[in-house]
């Protein structure tokens, strides 16, 4: 059975980088392929970094508050929330550039790579934060130190991401005359 034709038989075999089929009904009536699947995924990460910057920060609480002439509290976030938010924000148009661009192979693999290299880009950074944080490298003497809960959930989040994306980009290159 050629691809793109209705399927009766869905016992029948199909090839993986093609596409899969399931029985849906409405919008999503027909083929759902694999990139696609792979293509929300990813801009749903992209999304979720945007809220990033509105995540609890670091904050360092005084021991003693009886010196009025010290801070009481000091609240950080080190940038790895406005860098989280700026490739949320690029993987979002490299993501929908390169869907937009798909009969062309370079653009679109360009585009990907771009995704690629934003997420990865902020992977690296929440989690140089948080290992930091882990480490100590933040305490300051007579203070208490309370780390932010986000930038290990926005690694896992980036980390996730970047490994979609590398998918789709390979995906985008290797069926390159498919339609989207």
């Amino acid at each position: 059975m050629r691809y793109g034709s209705a399927m009766r038989n869905w016992s029948e075999p199909q090839a993986i980088h093609r596409g899969v089929r399931f029985p849906t009904r409405g919008v999503l009536a027909g083929t759902i392929r694999a990139e696609q699947v792979l293509w929300l995924l990813a801009l749903l990460c992209a999304v979720l970094l945007l809220f990033a910057p509105l995540t609890p920060r670091t904050m360092w609480i005084h021991q003693r508050q009886t010196n009025p002439g010290v801070a009481a509290t000091i609240t950080a976030g080190h940038g790895w929330d406005g860098l989280a938010w700026i490739t949320g924000i690029i993987a979002i148009v490299a993501l929908v550039v390169g869907a937009c661009s798909r009969p062309h192979v370079a653009r679109s693999v360009i585009s990907g790579a771009m995704a690629t290299f934003a997420f990865a880009a902020s992977t690296i950074a929440a989690t140089t934060y948080w290992l930091d944080l882990s480490g100590g490298a933040a305490d300051l003497k007579h203070y208490v130190t309370i780390p932010a809960p986000g930038p290990l959930v926005f690694a896992a989040i980036a980390t996730v991401a970047t490994i979609l994306t590398v998918l789709l980009t390979i995906g985008w290159r290797r069926s390159a005359e498919s339609d989207w």
